[in-house]
């Protein structure tokens, strides 16, 4: 056999299980609807109950909502496109279209948090008087609508509707504050408490919200998760049997949680490239959902594409 001439076992070979929905997007999808359904309601609720009770906390969540709700139909529409097959020149199919929806909620929240702030520190030092009677009852109907969006979405997956998920629970706590809020507002007259509140959550909202969209930057920058760190998968393939040496990895997430493998394996003579091409996929697949591409080089043997920008 020619010295640059690969095996014939050795052609790439891809894990065309391919799981890619590793995660029922019907299920996601039915979720998002009921969480926008509720939230876009509630938002109109909650708008008319704010400007009636002239409360600057419940006003400037009802707009925070608003902005959400407008993000969640952004996001349904391309969860939808990205269940589409794979074709032409999208080979991968249109899965990173979840991405640019978890980034239009990621921005609409921060964008959301600086009008509530711009809205609010202002009242901090001039309150005005609130309904703080009508407070309450809106912020038990915020309650129980977030609490039961929270819980219908909560198991389901990805980055979008973590952020999704993410929104629910801190407007869950938020109401639950307001209400708290409310009850101080009521009994003790603290007016200046009501815009104080919305300065709290934004903050709030603002922290958690940078987490996820610095998640957001290492998927649309091709990066890895800590479960597919270099380490783990250097770990696994020094405990290959057969297995000489490797080159060119390259680890990326298509998705949220769905990562893409390629690598370069150099094996000894006598190894069997069929039986080591399998066990290296078994191995990675307990790390989570992936797609594995092999390249194999025997000892001795140049490496097929060493322009290849390699990781390591």
């Amino acid at each position: 056999m020619n010295k640059n001439q690969k095996p014939k076992d050795s052609a790439h070979s891809h894990s065309h299980s391919h799981g890619h929905p590793h995660h029922d997007s019907s299920k996601n999808l039915s979720a998002l609807i009921v969480a926008f359904l509720l939230n876009a309601g509630f938002c109109v609720i909650e708008g008319i109950g704010g400007y009636l009770a002239s409360s600057q906390a419940i006003m400037a969540d009802a707009l925070h909502d608003f902005g959400d709700s407008l993000s969640l139909l952004l996001l349904i529409c391309l969860k939808y496109l990205a269940m589409k097959p794979a074709k032409d020149s999208f080979s991968f199919g249109y899965r990173r279209l979840n991405i640019i929806g978890a980034a239009s909620v990621g921005i609409s929240l921060v964008v959301g948090c600086f009008i509530i702030l711009g809205h609010s520190f202002p009242k901090i030092f001039s309150p005005t008087a609130v309904n703080s009677e009508l407070m309450l009852w809106l912020a038990v109907g915020g309650i129980a609508v977030n609490g039961f969006a929270f819980y219908r979405l909560r198991p389901v997956g990805g980055l979008g509707e973590n952020l999704v998920t993410l929104h629910l629970l801190e407007d869950l706590w938020g109401w639950i504050i307001v209400f708290f809020g409310a009850l101080a507002i009521h009994f003790y007259a603290w007016y200046w408490l009501d815009p104080l509140l919305s300065v709290f959550l934004a903050f709030f909202i603002l922290w958690r919200t940078f987490i996820h969209l610095g998640q957001i930057g290492r998927l649309l920058l091709l990066g890895s998760s800590q479960e597919f760190s270099m380490d783990k998968i250097s770990t696994l393939l020094n405990t290959v049997v057969g297995l000489s040496g490797f080159h060119h990895v390259h680890v990326w997430e298509l998705d949220s949680g769905f990562h893409i493998i390629t690598i370069h394996l150099v094996l000894k003579p006598d190894a069997d490239a069929i039986a080591i091409k399998q066990e290296i996929r078994d191995k990675f697949s307990s790390l989570g959902p992936c797609e594995v591409t092999l390249e194999v080089e025997r000892e001795g043997e140049n490496c097929v594409d060493p322009s290849h920008p390699a990781s390591f």
